[in-house]
C-alpha cells in the first residue's frame, strides 16, 4: 500500500495529465459522432426536400349529345404529373388491362378490340419529369376510340417506378381511370435504394 501511495505521490502530475487527455479525447470523439449524425440528418432533410412525387390520372373532352342522355366523348387522355419538389426519372413502367401485361398502347387496344387510330401524347419511359409539370401521356382523338378506351380504362392498372437524383426509388400504382366510376386512390411504396417493380412485360410505349 505504501508503494502505491509513494508511486502516486511521485507521478501524480503525470497521471493527472494523462487523465485529462483521455477525458478530452473521449469528449472529442463524442462531439465528432454527434456532428456526423447531425450532418447526415441535414443531408437527409435536404434530399427529402427535393423528392419527386408522380401522380396519374385521366381527363375527357365531351360534347352534349342531344339524342342521348350521355355526352359524346371527343377525347380521352391519360395524364402524368410530378407534384413533388424535385425531378423524377421514369425507370420502369408496367401497364395491365384486365390483369394482362401489355408492352404498348397498340397491344392494349388490340386486347380490347379497339381500333388503334389517331392520337397525341408523349413518351415518358426513361424521361425526366420536372417538378410541377403535367403531361399528356396519351390522348385518343377519335370519338369512338376515345369512348371505348374510357370504358376499358376501368380495368386498366398502371405501375411506374421512378427515382430521384439522389438514387431513391418509389413505385406508384393506379387502378381504374374511368371517370364515371369510383376513384381509387394511388398506392405509393418507397423510398427504397433499389428497383421494386418486377414484371414479365415492361411497357415501352
Amino acid at each position: 500500500m505504501e508503494k502505491i501511495i509513494e508511486f502516486l505521490r511521485k507521478n501524480g502530475l503525470v497521471i493527472m495529465t494523462l487523465t485529462v487527455s483521455i477525458c478530452t479525447l473521449a469528449i472529442y470523439v463524442r462531439q465528432t459522432n454527434l456532428l456526423s449524425k447531425q450532418t447526415e440528418a441535414l443531408i437527409s432533410q435536404n434530399e427529402a426536400a427535393a423528392w419527386p412525387r408522380i401522380i396519374l390520372g385521366s381527363n375527357i373532352v365531351s360534347n352534349p349529345n342531344p339524342t342521348s342522355d350521355n355526352d359524346v366523348i371527343k377525347e380521352f387522355t391519360i395524364i402524368i404529373a410530378n407534384v413533388g419538389n424535385g425531378p423524377a426519372i421514369i425507370e420502369r413502367i408496367v401497364v395491365r388491362i384486365d390483369g394482362i401485361e401489355v408492352e404498348n398502347w397498340k397491344e392494349l387496344f388490340q386486347h380490347k378490340n379497339i381500333e388503334y387510330g389517331s392520337h397525341n401524347g408523349e413518351t415518358i419511359f426513361g424521361s425526366v419529369r420536372s417538378a410541377g409539370i403535367y403531361t399528356t401521356w396519351y390522348t385518343a382523338l377519335i370519338p369512338e376510340q376515345a369512348t371505348a378506351f374510357h370504358h376499358a380504362s376501368e380495368n386498366m392498372e398502371i405501375e411506374i417506378c421512378y427515382s430521384s437524383v439522389f438514387g431513391d426509388f418509389w413505385t406508384v400504382t393506379k387502378k381504374g381511370f374511368r371517370l364515371d366510376r369510383k376513384n381509387i386512390l394511388p398506392v405509393y411504396e418507397g423510398p427504397h435504394k433499389e428497383y421494386l417493380l418486377k414484371a414479365e412485360k415492361y411497357f415501352n410505349e
